[in-house]
């Protein structure tokens, strides 16, 4: 049984059928279109406050001319050095009449809502699915008779709902300036208010861009998104992007090797990624939904260096394809395999992203498939100490979370009402226990009894059921009142850790080598 959709998810949704501007963004080699801010105007009081950087006169404000219009071929032009935008409401002449959406799941990650997103365009290619991410994200498409294409999904075992609605008003952009070019006025000073659905903004001399505190290059747009609020996407060069990313995703006090390592990882993510959020229009978000993304704030000479030396550079598979790659901070000695977090169709396709020892001097008598040797695994001391794993370092190499019994069912409640998962109705939880291992010791199934009807829990949501673990790599013990969970690593474990790259560059081990280690079956391309 998939995922089943609440009330909440269609309320999100009463503003889908929203037409949403298509620029000429269409994806490059070069430039990259990020979503640093997704869904504004949905918080009350939210504002955008956006400067020049440099406190001139350098923003070029463009805009249409009429407020209900997206087209800014005919645009007005502002010029200015500040500007703060909230939403507000504009009334419509005749009511917006939605068509009927159909949900059909809500999943905790892309790559779970990718998979039965594939799954259902093969069942039912008759429409038009389409990836949607209100938190969590979705699988939508429009339907002419939903009672029927619910029957028939509900015959595939999956839960969906659907809707259909009408509106009056719709959010627009809302700022107070000075009157723009063009616009004859008796008084220059004069001030106005600007209504408008859609704001490209772009820097003039080079400048930056500064939002809420933080400087960005290339150019803001911001358009309507699918839930009737506003996509803020800043749009630049593919290069300057990374500058942005590398210290947040790995730090800027990481040896050389390491930044070149995240430079080269961070750009093969960006073009193996880029259709993520094309149904609004950008590539990727500026979240760990995606890779993070700060803006040029954080920007440095360690990091732009590692950029510049690995310029172009990317990994690329057996067939000269753009690699999909992944990468968290620390694993507790022993990546995973792709199917041993998430889902998939073709089990080939990904099967080059296998699950990799990070101890160099591990015995190889282990087999972390069996209980016991893994909690020897676990527990031991002799993995920092005598084992050699690279991110022994790391504070969440190791970790500990105690549930108390009597709070069990509290937890799994709580993570079934937050990510929409489709499990059984329960009232209390009696007990937990796993069922199934990979060979790498990753969880693959969990078994939860309760005082109805058990249920498996399986692969990444795994972690979220019990409250958010680090890893899905870990032990249970028990005692009369306690669950105690003991793992290893954070993160998903799929591809590189970032620990352990930043200790192997200490050592004086390279990229390519750092590459290797993590993605044996890859190898190192240009754009």
């Amino acid at each position: 049984m998939r995922p089943s959709i609440y009330s909440s998810l269609a309320f999100l949704l009463v503003w889908a059928s929203l037409i949403i501007c298509q620029s000429s963004s269409a994806y490059t080699k070069s430039n990259i279109r990020i979503g640093i801010i997704q869904h504004f105007g949905k918080k009350n009081n939210q504002t955008l406050s956006i400067k020049a950087k440099t406190g001139q006169k350098n923003l070029q404000v463009i805009f249409p001319q009429l407020p209900l219009i997206l087209d800014v071929e005919k645009n007005q032009v502002l010029l200015t050095n500040n500007l703060n935008i909230k939403t507000n409401y504009i009334s419509l002449d005749y009511p917006l009449e939605q068509k009927t959406k159909v949900i059909a799941g809500a999943y905790r990650t892309y790559e779970n809502a990718e998979y039965w997103s594939e799954t259902l365009k093969e069942r039912f290619p008759e429409y038009n699915w389409q990836i949607l991410y209100p938190d969590p994200w979705i699988i939508q498409a429009e339907s002419d008779n939903p009672e029927e294409t619910l029957r028939r999904l509900k015959s595939q075992n999956f839960s969906a709902s659907w809707f259909k609605d009408s509106f009056s008003q719709v959010k627009s952009l809302s700022w107070t300036s000075l009157a723009p070019i063009g616009l004859q006025t008796q008084n220059p000073a004069e001030t106005f208010q600007f209504n408008r659905r859609k704001i490209i903004i772009r820097p003039l001399n080079n400048d930056l861009i500064e939002l809420n505190g933080k400087a960005y290059a290339g150019f803001i747009e911001i358009i309507p998104d699918s839930f009737g609020n506003y996509s803020v996407i800043n749009e630049l060069p593919i290069e300057e992007y990374l500058r942005g990313v590398i210290p947040f995703e790995i730090g800027a006090d990481s040896p050389q090797a390491a930044l070149e390592t995240q430079a080269i990882l961070a750009r093969t993510y960006a073009l193996a990624n880029y259709k993520r959020f094309s149904p609004e229009n950008y590539h990727l978000c500026a979240s760990q939904h995606c890779q993070v993304y700060g803006g040029l704030s954080a920007a440095n000479k360690v990091t732009d260096q590692a950029i510049q030396n690995t310029s172009g550079l990317i990994l690329k598979n057996k067939y000269n394809q753009i690699a999909q790659i992944f990468y968290y901070s620390t694993d507790g000695g022993y990546s995973a395999n792709f199917t041993d977090i998430w889902p998939a169709r073709n089990p080939r396709s990904i099967k080059d992203l296998s699950g990799q020892s990070t101890c160099s001097n591990l015995p190889k008598r282990f087999n972390l498939a069996n209980e016991e040797d893994l909690k020897v695994f676990l527990t031991s001391p002799e993995a920092a100490k005598d084992w050699n794993c690279y991110d022994s370092v790391s504070p969440s190499f190791r970790w500990q979370k105690t549930i108390e019994k009597k709070l069990l069912t509290q937890t799994l409640d709580k993570a079934k009402k937050r990510w929409q998962f489709a499990w059984p109705e329960f009232k209390q939880i009696n007990d937990i226990e796993i069922t199934e291992r990979s060979s790498t010791g990753h969880v693959l199934k969990l078994l939860v009894k309760t005082d109805q009807k058990n249920f498996i829990i399986e692969r990444d949501e795994v972690r979220s059921a019990l409250g958010g673990l680090k890893s899905s790599l870990f032990i249970l013990e028990k005692t009369d009142d306690k669950i105690i969970i003991k793992g290893g690593g954070f993160g998903h474990s799929v591809g590189l850790s970032q620990f352990g790259a930043r200790y192997l560059a200490s050592t004086g081990i390279p990229y390519q080598n750092i590459l290797k280690i993590y993605f044996p079956n890859y190898m190192l391309g240009r754009i």
